[in-house]
């Protein structure tokens, strides 16, 4: 947890920048039916459990326990199909309406796999402003607490 000299909980601009990535890439969950793994594959027309990792990732990031003025969750996404793009800016579309700082990105070119993603999302201009970059793989869903657990170690 925050040491109570690490950072002003009363004075939000303390805190350090943080930049939040998380790249997607036509996810997809993994379920077991009578111990046997079935891929759900997030295509046109999908539905159920497999249709919310990208929900459930982005909306973990976007809970963050942070300064909201302090924090901007990049959403990354690498996906080819477009329905499932239309669904993701969606889905960050509603965050930021909720007033998360929260951006989507999609590259045409897509050279580099994951490291390709995040090279890219890293040559934007307004990245110089972040001390420091968390990167959420895709069906990862930190807890609230991890910027306030990880961040002043590194104080």
């Amino acid at each position: 947890m925050i040491d109570d000299d690490a950072y002003d909980v009363e004075d939000p601009s303390s805190f350090p920048m943080v930049l939040v990535q998380i790249p997607m890439c036509n996810e997809r969950e993994l379920d077991f039916i009578h111990d046997f793994p079935i891929l759900h594959f997030l295509a046109s027309g999908c539905h159920g459990k497999g249709a919310l990792v990208y929900s459930q990732s982005i909306g973990a990031a976007c809970q963050l326990d942070w300064p909201k003025d302090r924090i901007l969750v990049q959403v990354l996404d690498d996906s080819d199909d477009a329905n499932l793009q239309m669904l993701i800016k969606d889905e960050v579309s509603s965050w930021k309406e909720k007033g998360v700082n929260i951006v989507y990105r999609h590259r045409l070119i897509r050279t580099g796999y994951k490291a390709g993603n995040l090279k890219s999302a890293m040559s934007c201009d307004y990245v110089k402003d972040y001390e420091f970059v968390a990167i959420f793989d895709a069906d990862f869903q930190p807890n609230p607490d991890y910027l306030k657990l990880t961040i002043p170690h590194f104080k």
